[in-house]
């Protein structure tokens, strides 16, 4: 008893010290959590700096709460020394780490809606911290005025972070939309490419084709649009952007293109590092169609608070500290210290690394947007199964399990631009200089996903005549699309030809490309699935596994990797399970010319790309940049700004009586052409999707 009275003792009495302490710790690293959240390869410390943030927070407030009640309790026994009293000034300093970092105000994009929460927090807190201190405070002259000045400091910090969650919720950034009509007199408007009067969607298309032709474009740029009309801000709350503006994002785009190869990622890039800011930090706010890094208050306040911070240290360390202890002396000193270091520190990186160029570079590495696509593949998740990991072994609770599944051996490769400009190139070639003839066939192109690729190849002079197995394929739902071709896709690959074991050879960019599309789609699929369309189904990924376990239970093979797994499967075609399904579409495909195979793949996976990008809400774009950001995000907003069909357009403005009627002709035709094992085409053209 005697060791546990003791415990219990040197607990009392160094509580609060630990609690501060901690708190400041929690705090300095917080400061870096923007890199670790960004950086991709840091991504498995992302649950860290959540339990920094939740924690950090519970931290602060528990201290004050323990600082409350330690001197009301000695208050009451009528006893207490003296030397307590310098725990009363760290009460301002709790209220400083309450406040949170420029680099972080949210976590997640639902941590906006809970401003109010915030604000109660904020005004029970600031009342705890100043009835302790007013109640029980006893020191001199300059302890008094470093106290007050680092309650300011911190009252002031602690109020912005409420108002900065406040002006990033969904909520108030639709009310900070512009719904104003066009302007008078022919001044460029949002509604308008002139302003004169908003155009119909059959104006639009007419010259928006138009703006694709290389001589269109010569002539327009000569007086191209100086920025982009639509502002980020709207795709993400889910606006439909007027047909002018359109215009005006694609004038600017083409007219950027011909002077920059990678003109339209870099914009992109751009767009993702603002709307982080906005959402995630207090760097941003949305002024008119502009995003601001900082209010003209936020300049000031920035600029002033480290000179408060170092005012207050200075006051300290020329203070009387007689009679105080000496741990609580060295504490102070700590907290002090470290919250004017911190501050200077958050100063001095804006400025050395804007006039640094070698930093500066370090800086926009850090910050600008990563170009990785995530890849998952379902076969490696079999063999892995088969044969787990010493991770996969130890992780003996389900849920557990679950996480390291998805979390640990997620794979990315940088491919972010070169995926990006084979979906630019299909929507300029495909859509814009092809198929988009009028708003009927400018509507029907985001409902492909595959079918312009296999009708582009039926009807080619040379080309072969394509199975009933790629059609049917894409006839079912989507997301068993996506597994079907996931597996025939990886079947293809692994196939028995003489091919080196990496991916460098003659065809290595249509195969390479292929792949990471595939296993990219996958992921969507089992990882991210409200991000790849209403109604899809994750639990496919695990009925394809059973069905794998089922054909393969009575295999005596070495299923060692891939490639041996995929010899043992290739000759499974008898039978109806998706497996089964999955090696028929892979023999068709393999019935091809290799190149004519490849080409016929990448093609389909660009068009699923493209389907599930139109059909994503904004809104999860938005919270996936809080979580690493996901390369659909670039697929969507290029998808956006290269004036496509959205979701808010689908909702917003429906078809008309005479295209649903189109539509209903196009869709009988197609049904009637694609019976039988060969394919003829349509008098319509284009088959439409089911």
């Amino acid at each position: 008893m005697g060791l546990v009275s003791g415990a219990l003792k040197w607990w009392e009495e160094w509580q609060l010290r630990i609690l501060v302490l901690s708190s400041l710790c929690v705090h300095f690293f917080l400061y870096f959590s923007m890199w670790v959240r960004r950086v991709p390869g840091l991504r498995r410390l992302r649950v860290v700096v959540w339990m920094a943030y939740i924690g950090g927070d519970a931290l602060a407030i528990y201290a004050l709460a323990t600082l409350f009640n330690r001197h009301k309790q000695w208050t009451a026994d009528a006893v207490g020394e003296s030397s307590s009293d310098l725990e009363v000034i760290w009460a301002p300093v709790l209220l400083i780490h309450l406040g949170g970092h420029v680099t972080l105000s949210a976590y997640c994009v639902e941590d906006n809606e809970l401003w109010l929460r915030h604000v109660i927090t904020l005004v029970s807190q600031v009342t705890v911290a100043l009835y302790v201190f007013c109640k029980w405070w006893s020191g001199e002259s300059r302890l008094l005025l470093a106290a007050v000045m680092l309650f300011v400091f911190g009252i002031l910090k602690f109020g912005l972070k409420p108002w900065t969650l406040r002006r990033a919720s969904y909520s108030q950034m639709l009310a900070s939309t512009d719904v104003s009509l066009p302007k008078e007199g022919g001044k460029r408007s949002r509604d308008g490419a002139t302003g004169d009067s908003p155009l119909s969607l059959d104006e639009y298309v007419t010259q928006a084709k138009a703006t694709m032709c290389t001589a269109s474009c010569e002539q327009q740029a000569a007086n191209p649009p100086t920025a982009i009309a639509v502002r980020h801000i709207d795709y993400f709350v889910d606006l439909s952007a007027p047909y002018g503006a359109r215009l005006s994002d694609l004038w600017y785009l083409q007219s950027n293109n011909k002077k920059t190869r990678n003109a339209s990622y870099k914009m992109l890039q751009m767009c993702f590092d603002q709307i982080f800011d906005l959402l995630y930090t207090k760097m941003g706010y949305v002024d008119g169609d502009t995003n601001v890094g900082f209010t003209s208050f936020e300049i000031l306040f920035t600029l002033l608070l480290p000179l408060v911070a170092l005012a207050s240290l200075t006051l300290f360390a020329t203070s009387d500290k007689h009679g105080y202890n000496s741990r609580d002396v060295k504490v102070t000193y700590i907290l002090f210290s470290c919250t004017t270091l911190l501050e200077f520190l958050q100063l001095w990186c804006g400025i050395v690394t804007m006039c640094i160029p070698c930093l500066r570079f370090i800086n926009e590495y850090l910050e600008g947007w990563h170009d990785m696509v995530s890849q998952y593949d379902l076969m490696s998740f079999y063999v892995r199964k088969k044969k787990p990991t010493f991770l996969m072994k130890i992780s003996y609770f389900e849920c557990l399990m679950g996480y390291v599944i998805k979390v640990w051996y997620v794979r990315q490769v940088p491919a972010a631009y070169e995926i990006m400009e084979l979906v630019q190139r299909h929507i300029e070639e495909d859509g814009w200089k092809t198929f988009i003839t009028d708003a009927a066939t400018y509507r029907r192109f985001s409902d492909f996903r595959g079918q312009l690729t296999l009708e582009r190849f039926s009807e080619a002079p040379t080309g072969s005549v394509l199975g009933e197995e790629l059609w049917d394929s894409l006839k079912v739902p989507f997301d068993r699309s996506i597994i079907l071709w996931h597996i025939a896709t990886n079947l293809c690959f692994h196939r028995p030809v003489d091919k080196p074991s990496s991916f460098p050879r003659g065809r290595s960019g249509l195969t390479q490309r292929s792949m990471e599309m595939c296993d990219y789609m996958l992921y969507l699929l089992f990882i991210r699935t409200e991000m790849l369309s209403p109604g899809t189904r994750p639990g496919l990924f695990t009925v394809a596994i059973y069905d794998l376990e089922e054909i393969l239970k009575n295999s005596k093979a070495k299923l060692q990797d891939e490639e041996a797994l995929a010899q043992e499967i290739i000759q499974q075609t008898v039978g109806s399970t998706l497996i089964h399904k999955a090696c028929r579409l892979a023999m068709s495909l393999m019935d091809l010319q290799e190149e004519e195979m490849w080409e016929i793949i990448q093609g389909v996976w660009v068009e699923m790309l493209c389907y599930s990008a139109s059909r994503c809400r904004g809104f999860l774009h938005a919270k996936s940049l809080g979580e690493g950001g996901e390369y659909l995000s670039y697929v969507w907003l290029l998808w956006s700004y290269m004036g496509m069909e959205t979701l808010a357009d689908k909702i917003h403005k429906p078809e008309s009586p005479k295209e649903k009627e189109i539509l209903v002709e196009d869709d009988e035709l197609a049904s009637s052409s694609h019976r039988g094992l060969s394919h003829q085409t349509s008098t319509a053209g284009i088959p439409s999707p089911v």
